[in-house]
């Protein structure tokens, strides 16, 4: 899974950009569910896993495994970038092997600090039509989106260029 990835110049690049704004490590806010604006479905780690697992959409409801939160990790070029733990499991949102493919699935993973540069995320690019945010990877300079824009129950969350589709944006609902 993450291996040698996780050495390469990309994240020894990534240790030397945050290594002078590691920042205070605060919340940035308090817990959250991640909905996706074209299902209206939760980002979820299947079967409340508290272990390495890929990430899929499920319907919203009072599961501890839909239950996130964005910790400040720093920021780099002026924009700030979070680590998103999911407080059941207390591991992060992450892209399979770090990759920087489009399609790479989503995982949860032990947080690393900084040599994970797939761990890092922004909130950006608000869309009225939708009312959601892409939710841009640092490593990748990929979205969050849901596999072919399914609707589907349990659909796999992956990671690819960001678009103007549905479902590559979010919406942080507090919880």
């Amino acid at each position: 899974m993450k291996t040698a990835m996780r050495l390469t110049g990309t994240a020894l690049a990534s240790l030397a950009l945050l290594a002078g704004t590691a920042g205070t490590g605060q919340a940035a806010g308090d817990n959250m569910t991640i909905r996706n604006a074209n299902s209206g479905r939760c980002l979820s780690v299947p079967a409340a896993s508290t272990g390495f697992a890929y990430l899929n959409q499920f319907h919203c409801g009072i599961y501890v495994d839909q239950v996130w939160k964005r910790v400040y990790a720093g920021d780099s070029g002026g924009k700030a970038w979070y680590k998103i733990v999911n407080v059941n499991s207390g591991l992060c949102l992450s892209v399979d092997a770090a990759s920087q493919d489009d399609w790479a699935l989503i995982t949860q993973y032990p947080c690393g600090a900084p040599l994970y540069p797939d761990q890092y995320w922004r909130f950006e690019d608000y869309d009225a039509r939708t009312g959601g945010d892409h939710i841009r990877n640092r490593n990748s300079n990929k979205c969050l989106a849901i596999a072919d824009g399914s609707t589907a129950e349990a659909a796999s969350a992956i990671q690819y260029s960001c678009g103007s589709w549905n479902d590559h944006y979010w919406k942080a609902v507090p919880q």
